[in-house]
């Protein structure tokens, strides 16, 4: 079992702007890279173009944007835009210790 993503961790993946061009991080944007698992995989944003809180690049971020995981994650449903195709949507406003979870979730299949 690997050692549990933490909050802090996260926040600081969401912060790092390592890789990113400065003209895209001057317009307030910035995608970071899928996140890779052992069970899976998902894609975790913040900034000012993403559902999160708060909407600027510099964090830390209490509520996150999470797309495409690739699987259904129980725990993040409540955040759905399209409930029908859990696996092709995105999920607004997800509290980052929600995040954390389904991120721990598919490193460990809990």
């Amino acid at each position: 079992m690997q050692t549990p993503l933490t909050v802090e961790a996260l926040n600081y993946f969401l912060q790092c702007n390592e890789g990113h061009d400065e003209r895209s991080l001057n317009r307030g944007s910035r995608v970071q890279p899928r996140i890779f698992a052992a069970h899976g995989s998902i894609s975790v944003q913040a900034s000012k173009h993403h559902y999160c809180t708060p909407r600027n690049m510099i964090g830390p971020y209490t509520h996150v944007e999470i797309g495409m995981p690739s699987r259904p994650i129980d725990c993040l449903m409540p955040y759905a835009d399209e409930v029908d195709t859990p696996c092709e949507t995105v999920y607004g406003w997800v509290p980052i210790e929600i995040a954390v979870r389904a991120i721990n979730e598919l490193e460990n299949e809990e």
